[in-house]
C-alpha cells in the first residue's frame, strides 16, 4: 500500500478518537495506567528498601507471574466465549478492591514481615486478575475501530498507555518519598474504578461478544478448545519464528527493568525520584515511537529488516546505559531505547492482529501470554539471583542481556521463517 493510499484511508475513516467506543476505552486505560505505574513504584521500592535483595524482588515477580500463568489457558478460552467487555470491567473492579486492601494495610502503620507477605499475595492476586484482563482486552480492542485505522488506533492507545505510565512514574516517585506507599495504593484503586466506569460506556455491548466459530458449535473439551486456537495460529506461515522473536526479546529485557531500581541507586547514585524520572523518560521514548508510527506510513515500515534494526538500536542503547555513570546520559540512552521499543511493539502488535482470525484472538493472546508469562518470571528470578551473585553489579548483567539480544537479532537476518511470515502478512493486507 502506497503512502498516498494510506493517507486517503486516513481521510475517509478519520482519527481513532472520532469513534466513541475507542475514546472511552482509551481514556479509561490512560487513567488506569497512571495508577498502575504509581502502584509498581510503591511495591518495588517497599520490597527493595525492606530487604535490599535482588533475589527476593525477582522471587516476587516470579510468584506473581506463575500464578497468572496457571490461569491464562482458562482466561483465553473465556475471552472467546463470554462478552469481553464484561470481563474487562470485572477485572478492573477486582483490581480496585485488591489495591484498596493494600492501602488499608499500609495505613495501619503496623510494619513487620507480614506486610511484605501481604504485598506478595496482593501482587499475586492482581497478576491473576490481569491474566484474565489481557486476552479479553486484546480480543475486544480490534472491535473498537474499523480495520483500516487499526494501526493508528494501536499507536494512539499505546501512546496513552505510555503517557499514563510516564506520569505515574514521575508522580509516584515523588509521592512515595513524601507520603509513603499507602497513598499510591489508594490512587491506584481509584484509577481502576474510573476505568471500569468508562469501559462500561462502550456500546453496544453485543459488539464485544465473540463471533461464532466451529469450535463453539462442537462438543470439545476445554483444553482441546484452547489448543485449537494455537494450532490455527501455527498454521500461519512463519508464525513460530515471529512469536519467538517477541519472546526472546522480552526474556532478556526483563532483568534490565526488574533491576533498574538497583542500577539507579548503585550505578547512578539516585533515589526513588530519580528512578521515577528515568522510567518516565523510557515511557516517553516509547510514546515518541508510537507517535512516529502514527505519522509515518505504517505499511512501508512493517518489514523484517525494520524490526531487526529497531531491536539492534534498542540493544545498543542498553549497552551504553550499562556503562553510563552520569544520570543525564543514562536518561538519554533509556529514552532512545524507548523510541526503538515503541515502534517495534506497535508493528509487532498490529501484525498479530492482522494475521490472527478474530474468533481466535482471545486464545492467541492467552497462548502468547502463557509462554511469555512463563519466561518473564523466570527471567526476573534468574536476573535477581545473578545480580546477587555478581555482588550487586548491574553493569555486567545489563551488558550480558544486551549482547544476547543483539546476537539473536542478527541471526534473524537469515531466517526463512520470518520471511514467510511477512510474505503472508503482505497477502492479508492486500485482500
Amino acid at each position: 500500500m502506497t503512502e498516498r493510499t494510506s493517507r486517503k484511508i486516513g481521510l475517509r475513516f478519520g482519527s481513532p478518537l472520532t469513534y466513541p467506543n475507542f475514546r472511552y476505552v482509551w481514556a479509561g486505560q490512560f487513567i488506569s495506567q497512571i495508577g498502575s505505574a504509581a502502584h509498581s513504584i510503591s511495591t518495588v521500592f517497599f520490597i527493595k528498601n525492606s530487604t535490599h535483595s535482588g533475589t527476593l524482588l525477582g522471587e516476587v515477580i516470579f510468584i506473581s507471574g506463575i500464578g497468572a500463568l496457571l490461569c491464562l489457558p482458562f482466561a483465553g478460552v473465556l475471552a472467546d466465549k463470554v462478552n469481553r467487555k464484561t470481563i474487562v470491567i470485572l477485572c478492573d473492579l477486582l483490581s480496585a478492591l485488591v489495591a484498596f486492601a493494600l492501602a488499608l494495610a499500609f495505613s495501619s502503620r503496623k510494619g513487620g514481615d507480614w506486610l511484605i507477605l501481604f504485598v506478595v499475595i496482593a501482587n499475586l492476586l492482581m497478576s491473576i486478575v490481569g491474566s484474565f484482563f489481557r486476552p479479553a482486552f486484546g480480543g475486544m480492542f480490534p472491535d473498537l475501530v474499523p480495520r483500516q485505522v487499526r494501526a493508528p488506533a494501536n499507536a494512539m492507545y499505546k501512546s496513552g498507555f505510555r503517557l499514563g505510565e510516564a506520569i505515574g512514574n514521575v508522580f509516584g516517585g515523588a509521592v512515595y518519598r513524601s507520603f509513603g506507599p499507602a497513598s499510591l495504593f489508594f490512587i491506584n484503586a481509584g484509577s481502576f474504578l474510573v476505568s471500569a466506569i468508562l469501559v462500561g460506556k462502550a456500546r453496544p455491548s453485543k459488539l464485544f461478544v465473540p463471533s461464532d466459530s466451529i469450535v463453539d458449535k462442537e462438543n470439545v473439551s476445554f483444553f482441546s478448545d484452547f489448543r485449537r486456537g494455537w494450532v490455527e495460529v501455527l498454521g500461519i506461515p512463519g508464525a513460530r519464528n515471529f512469536f519467538g522473536m517477541g519472546l526472546i526479546i522480552n526474556f532478556f529485557a526483563t532483568p534490565i527493568f526488574v533491576l533498574m531500581p538497583f542500577h539507579v541507586s548503585n550505578a547512578l547514585l539516585g533515589d526513588e525520584v530519580s528512578y521515577g524520572i528515568i522510567m518516565a523518560l523510557f515511557a516517553a521514548g516509547v510514546l515518541a515511537g508510537y507517535v512516529l508510527v502514527a505519522k509515518i506510513p505504517f505499511f512501508g515500515l512493517l518489514k523484517k529488516t525494520t524490526l531487526i534494526r529497531l531491536v539492534l538500536l534498542m540493544c545498543f542503547m542498553f549497552l551504553l546505559l550499562a556503562q553510563a555513570s552520569d544520570f543525564k546520559w543514562a536518561c538519554v540512552y533509556l529514552f532512545s531505547a524507548g523510541v526503538a521499543n515503541g515502534i517495534w511493539s506497535i508493528l509487532f502488535e498490529t501484525a498479530l492482529q492482522s494475521t490472527v482470525p478474530r474468533r481466535s484472538l482471545g486464545r492467541v493472546y492467552a497462548w502468547y501470554g502463557l509462554v511469555c508469562g512463563g519466561l518473564i518470571p523466570i527471567a526476573g528470578l534468574l536476573g535477581g539471583m545473578l545480580f546477587d551473585f555478581l555482588k550487586n553489579d548491574t553493569r555486567w548483567l545489563f551488558t550480558f542481556c544486551a549482547v544476547i539480544m543483539t546476537g539473536y537479532s542478527l541471526s534473524l537476518l537469515k531466517s526463512k521463517g520470518i520471511n514467510l511470515f511477512f510474505a503472508h502478512l503482505g497477502e492479508m493486507d492486500g485482500r
